[in-house]
């Protein structure tokens, strides 16, 4: 008679082995992990290129201080910072980066806002001197009309004033009306090339003035160069080279009067 099959051997139990019922129990009260982990972040998140870009363009920027040309740096960190600040935003953790985005949008907006106001300053204070200028180009030819050449040193550096003297204007412009008939008035270009002393800080600026006379015409018009400065008390009439050489740059003796093409022709 065949022998009964045996029971198969049931499974161990957590009874059988009680340090496998520990671990079991330890596992049990673990956190299940999501499927989708790592799928949205993970350990290691890339740093954006655009923000990096954005903190460099944002460092030289600082070159728009020495110029207004380079303000195309800023302008170009701002549109970088706004594009890293959007993808990093945009990608769920996968990339960082945030605080070199608005650190280079920061220092854009901080030196083109600087810059910008410096110009508006620069350009303002561009259009004063200039109308400053022009006023004393006028009022240069008025008293030269009148014949009132010691008005003529009130408005002038104390400089021109030592080597040019009333008698001295006089005597020129007597030349002047010889030469091209009564002076009728003094004319600014409204162009000066305006600069700074390093060493003084006094500003000079050079430019051309026309005289209308009885036979002068637009053909043959009579323009001299002159120059002001500015000492910290306003603008004064500092030089006319062409008309009034100084004393060691032109001929024997301070009265003598200039020639050359800008000046009347010699007596």
């Amino acid at each position: 008679m065949p022998e009964a099959s045996q029971a198969p051997a049931s499974a161990p139990t957590s009874a059988d082995n009680p340090s496998e019922a520990g671990q079991l129990d330890h596992l049990a009260h673990l956190h299940r992990m999501s499927r989708t982990a790592g799928l949205g972040s993970s350990d290691y998140a890339a740093v954006n290129t655009a923000a990096v870009a954005a903190i460099v363009l944002g460092l030289l920027s600082a070159l728009s201080l020495a110029t207004p040309i380079f303000l195309v740096l800023p302008v170009a960190g701002l549109v970088v910072s706004i594009i890293a600040i959007k993808q990093i935003t945009s990608s769920h953790g996968t990339q960082t980066g945030m605080v070199l985005a608005i650190l280079g949008l920061a220092a854009c907006v901080g030196f083109a806002g600087f810059t910008g106001y410096q110009k508006v300053a620069s350009d303002r204070r561009q259009a004063q001197d200039v109308n400053e200028i022009d006023g004393l180009v006028v009022q240069f030819g008025q008293d030269v009309v009148d014949k009132k050449f010691d008005d003529v040193l009130k408005i002038s550096d104390p400089r021109f004033s030592e080597q040019v003297s009333a008698k001295r204007m006089e005597t020129f412009f007597d030349q002047v009306t010889s030469a091209f008939g009564q002076v009728k008035s003094f004319t600014p270009t409204h162009l000066y090339d305006i600069q700074e002393d390093p060493e003084t800080h006094y500003r000079i600026a050079v430019g051309m003035m026309a005289v209308e006379a009885e036979k002068t015409s637009a053909e043959r018009p009579l323009k001299t160069e002159i120059r002001f400065r500015n000492s910290g008390d306003g603008w004064k009439i500092y030089a006319m080279p062409e008309w009034f050489a100084p004393p060691q740059a032109g001929a024997k003796g301070a009265a003598a009067a200039p020639t050359g093409p800008a000046g009347p022709p010699a007596p």
